[in-house]
């Protein structure tokens, strides 16, 4: 005869089982499974996932989980590690299952999904300067809003030509004799992922004679 077995139970240093993160952020986080009442039993701990095993399609990036099948009394931890690529589909939503049993009679089992949400990396800065300037204006200069030490900046212009360097938080642009100019703002994050060009559209108009 088996005498009386609780099941282990899940415990997560993020706290919820519903993460989100940025596309293109390293992070870890530790899963443990818990058993305070038969503590002379081992639990056993697993994972599975399409982005841990590369299956049903999945070619990104791997997450992983170290070790990847842990053992012990009490509660036993391994370590979630995931560094989603800037390019992966953020209208998905990625499970992952993690189980744990241990070797009561009977032995018992959870398990449980963590569902994990990428965010794209969508730049919040804006173009502050001048929307209309003469043809041929020199040193006009433009600036950003939000600007954030963290992420990498590169500014261009059509119509025009920028003065001096293009990666600050700020430019001058001598504008041509067209009648309309762009200066457009590439954002990437910390973590490498670029935003969609910001444009700011620039009219020159004729002067009169």
């Amino acid at each position: 005869n088996c005498s009386p077995n609780n099941k282990p139970i899940m415990s997560y240093q993020k706290g919820s089982r519903f993460w989100t993160v940025e596309a293109g952020e390293p992070f870890c986080y530790d899963v443990s499974a818990i058993d305070s009442k038969d503590t002379g039993q081992i639990i056993t701990l697993q994972a599975y996932s399409d982005i841990i095993a590369g299956t049903n399609g999945y070619s990104f990036t791997k997450a992983t989980l170290t070790p990847a099948k842990n053992a012990a009394k009490k509660k036993v931890t391994s370590k979630f590690c995931w560094k989603p690529d800037c390019n992966i589909p953020t209208t998905d939503t990625f499970r992952v299952t993690f189980e744990a049993f241990d070797n009561g009679c009977p032995s018992k089992f959870i398990n449980e999904n963590v569902m994990i949400k990428v965010k794209p990396f969508i730049a919040t800065e804006k173009i502050v300067g001048p929307n209309t300037a003469c043809q041929n204006q020199q040193n006009v200069k433009y600036t950003m809003t939000n600007f954030d030490t963290g992420h990498r900046y590169a500014w261009s212009v059509t119509g025009g030509l920028i003065v001096g360097p293009n990666t600050g938080g700020s430019i001058a642009v001598n504008w041509g004799n067209g009648t309309q100019g762009t200066v457009t703002l590439s954002v990437s994050s910390r973590w490498g992922c670029a935003s969609p060009p910001i444009n700011y559209v620039v009219k020159c108009p004729q002067r009169n004679l």
